[in-house]
């Protein structure tokens, strides 16, 4: 008698890292359909509508994501696919498998210093803003938004709509007497293309820096302004990555920068804002615009209570 050779059992790819929000999304007996699918991953989408993106290493940790080792058949996932969980596994389309990874979802670390960033720090990001920053997108406001100066804009329909909400973002941050939401915020919503607009990129990225630097109240305030938008102001992906930044949590590069600017030198700096500027094709340097807006305002709100105490010798 022959004895039968048995085929090995098909390797299931692992997830590595698993972000908060993914990890709600694809929750025990959950299941959907496939949102969109990109170069690097796709979106799932629940059938109560939370979001999970499924991506490769390179897409980085994220409150959204779930960071897979392989996706072999990522090129044959086209949106309107269903999947569901079955156990520990994410099955999708009944061809496309992985494992959920165990223990706790990933979560952004605090920072470990809570006061504006300083000078040297600012002047660091300014001078590397004002020579890399695309022609594309928000990086081009970067530099003045530091800087505190008005922003020209040329011919650029993008910047024009964006330079005057940001201009007021920072303005309000700088305010210690926040007595008004800033409404113009709100224009931002759905501003540019893509899947994330560039002015809801820049959104989140304030959102996140005004937690980091503990005005939890300005970010509140910020957040019921834009909760209370019309849904259709924006897209869905694009309001479920703002709704994690309204949890103050975005990406890992941008908590790293955020840390560096507050502790690191020039070097350090760099490094992180190469990191958050790889993002997308615009997106990492869209939501710079946004931290940029509130780091000035911050800088603005240092320098003017610091000029007040020495007028009362204090």
């Amino acid at each position: 008698m022959t004895a039968r050779i048995l085929a090995p059992f098909p390797l299931i790819p692992a997830a590595i890292a698993i972000g908060r929000a993914a990890g709600r999304a694809l929750s025990a007996n959950a299941g959907g359909r496939v949102l969109a699918v990109f170069s690097r991953g796709c979106y799932l989408q629940a059938t109560d509508g939370k979001l999970a993106c499924v991506g490769l290493p390179s897409l980085g940790r994220g409150p959204l994501n779930v960071i897979v080792d392989a996706l072999d058949c990522l090129d044959r996932l086209r949106p309107g696919g269903e999947w569901r969980r079955c156990d520990n596994r994410i099955v999708i389309n009944r061809t496309t498998a992985f494992s959920l990874p165990p223990g706790a979802p990933w979560q952004p670390p605090r920072l470990p210093v809570r006061s504006p960033p300083r000078e040297e720090a600012l002047t660091t990001l300014t001078m590397f803003a004002s020579r890399r920053a695309p022609a594309f997108g928000l990086g081009r406001l970067i530099a003045p938004l530091l800087l505190d100066h008005e922003i020209v804009v040329g011919a650029d329909s993008l910047l024009r709509a964006a330079a005057g909400p940001l201009e007021a973002l920072r303005n309000w941050v700088s305010s210690d007497v926040q007595r008004e939401q800033p409404a113009r915020a709100v224009d931002l919503l759905g501003l540019g293309p893509g899947l994330t607009p560039s002015g809801d990129d820049a959104l989140g990225g304030a959102l996140i820096a005004l937690q980091a630097y503990g005005r939890a109240h300005a970010a509140r305030d910020l957040s019921d302004l834009l909760l209370a938008a019309p849904l259709a102001a924006t897209g869905t992906i694009s309001r479920a990555h703002l709704a994690c930044a309204i949890d103050g949590e975005g990406h890992e590069t941008l908590h790293t920068l955020l840390s560096a600017l507050a502790s690191a030198g020039p070097e350090a700096i760099i490094a992180a804002t190469e990191r958050v500027t790889a993002i997308g094709q615009s997106s990492g340097w869209d939501t710079m615009a946004g931290v940029a807006a509130v780091l000035a305002g911050l800088s603005r709100s240092a320098d003017e209570r610091h000029r007040q105490r020495r007028c009362i010798g204090v």
